[in-house]
């Protein structure tokens, strides 16, 4: 549609959680983006499938400077946010109903993904402060944290 009331809001680290390669997506989607929400991912390996973890940005797998560098060519226009989030997303990648709910995902994907998760993930799954009970103050001291290393980051990149 060629639309001026349509665009793109892109998350640099959503296209993980449907097996997608976070730059391929940004390629595809960069003539439309108006608005990115900088994220990165740490990831870690689980009897299911994987875990995305929440990190700062540059700590984790997502190619940051490669999409942020294909977006000031092909959406110079698009604001950029930065996003945290200091938590877990489990994905049961390797089960059938979660890939039931990805029809158009391929093995390749899959394939890629698994070794992503094998190559450049956690060697073990951290205890996160969100989920061992900890006291409101940490967890507003590590978000904080998380904000400010990130903040570092984008004012390097």
């Amino acid at each position: 549609m060629d639309s001026p009331w349509l665009a793109v809001c892109f998350d640099t680290g959503n296209p993980l959680a449907l097996l997608e390669d976070p730059m391929e997506s940004a390629r595809a989607l960069a003539p439309l983006v108006r608005t990115v929400h900088l994220k990165d991912y740490q990831l870690c390996a689980t009897p299911e499938g994987f875990s995305l973890i929440g990190c700062a940005l540059g700590e984790g797998v997502v190619d940051l400077r490669g999409i942020m560098d294909l977006l000031r060519a092909e959406a110079p226009e698009a604001a950029l946010n930065i996003e945290c989030y200091l938590g877990r997303h489990p994905l049961p990648a390797l089960e059938d109903s979660y890939l039931r709910q990805l029809p158009e995902t391929s093995a390749s994907a899959l394939g890629a993904t698994l070794r992503l998760v094998r190559d450049r993930g956690l060697p073990r799954n951290p205890l996160l402060p969100t989920e061992r009970d900890a006291p409101e103050d940490e967890l507003l001291a590590a978000e904080d944290d998380l904000v400010l290393r990130s903040v570092r980051w984008a004012g390097q990149a």
